[in-house]
């Protein structure tokens, strides 16, 4: 089985776990839980419950800003807003026309 990110694998197993719940609603997910969902410390858990009261807790890792460089294909030039300026007056003069 996959750990959600992805990244590891690890075998099917079947783990039971115990969390107390808070005074302020706070649990601590045990450290085996978070080592099969591949979460830590910033991450977020998805609670999705069922109409029947089971719940399925999926790990989500938060994205940093340096793991989504290179996401997005490389534009052929960089967008120069100097030139575009009287085409962006142009439009926005078009949206004032149609509201007045």
């Amino acid at each position: 089985m996959k750990t959600n990110n992805g990244n590891e694998k690890q075998e099917m197993i079947s783990l039971t776990a115990v969390a107390k719940i808070s005074h302020k609603g706070q649990i601590t997910v045990p450290v085996k839980v978070r080592k099969i969902l591949g979460v830590g410390e910033g991450d977020n858990i998805i609670f999705e419950v069922s109409v029947d009261g089971r719940v399925e807790i999926k790990g989500f890792q938060r994205k940093t800003l340096s793991s989504l460089i290179g996401i997005l294909p490389a534009r052929p030039e960089p967008l120069d807003v100097y030139r575009l300026r009287p085409q962006i007056a142009e439009e926005m003069a078009k949206k004032v026309q149609k509201k007045g």
